[in-house]
């Protein structure tokens, strides 16, 4: 019997002689890199139709985070624009960083794309695809979508303003204190000599 790292050659002799296995091998049933049946240490083994290999990585798991599995069974770095990746190419991105999205239509992977300006976190490209809010803005869950908006109600106003139909802040009727529109009827309450 041989060491762990060696194979027994019976074609040498009648008793066989243990041979090293190829180098990308940790145990093995031949010099092959091809006939590998345990990998040392960090790499992976392959069970292939016509052979077994050791390998960086079979898929994106055995590799660090940000990197993605090639083709050619090597981990490489994701694309700028992905979070994590299946491949390092822009379109093989699993996750995106937290103001974009992952645009994907055959596979799991895809490409990472920006959503709308007025959005911190999205599901989509469009302003109505938000699902977070850059500082100072909120989110709207309407039936349609979801948007970023500077108001939803007087409560996220200064102090003497309004919030519009349009969800943004202004100034209160010059005859309010408070109120929940600017409009001359959206007081809330009044100067101390008005009623």
């Amino acid at each position: 019997s041989c060491h762990s790292s060696s194979y027994l050659d019976v074609w040498v002799s009648s008793s066989g002689e243990c041979k090293p296995c190829h180098g990308s091998c940790a145990g093995c049933t031949g010099g092959s890199e091809s006939q590998c049946t345990d990998c040392p240490e960090g790499r992976h083994l392959y069970d292939g139709y016509t052979g077994d290999w050791c390998y960086d990585c079979l898929d994106s798991s055995h590799c660090a985070e940000g990197e993605g599995c090639l083709s050619d069974y090597t981990c490489q770095t994701c694309h700028a624009t992905c979070d994590s990746c299946s491949t390092p190419e822009i379109n093989g991105c699993t996750s995106c960083h937290s103001s974009s999205y992952l645009d994907v239509w055959v596979s799991s992977s895809g490409e990472c794309k920006p959503c709308h300006g007025s959005c911190a976190g999205c599901t989509g490209g469009s302003e109505s695809q938000c699902t977070d809010c850059p500082e100072g803005r909120h989110l709207y869950d309407g039936y349609t979508g979801d948007w970023c908006y500077d108001c939803l109600d007087s409560s996220h106003c200064a102090e003497g303003e309004g919030c519009l139909s349009d969800y943004t802040c202004q100034t209160c009727h010059a005859t309010c204190d408070s109120c929940s529109t600017p409009e001359i009827n959206g007081c809330t309450s009044c100067h101390s000599s008005s009623y």
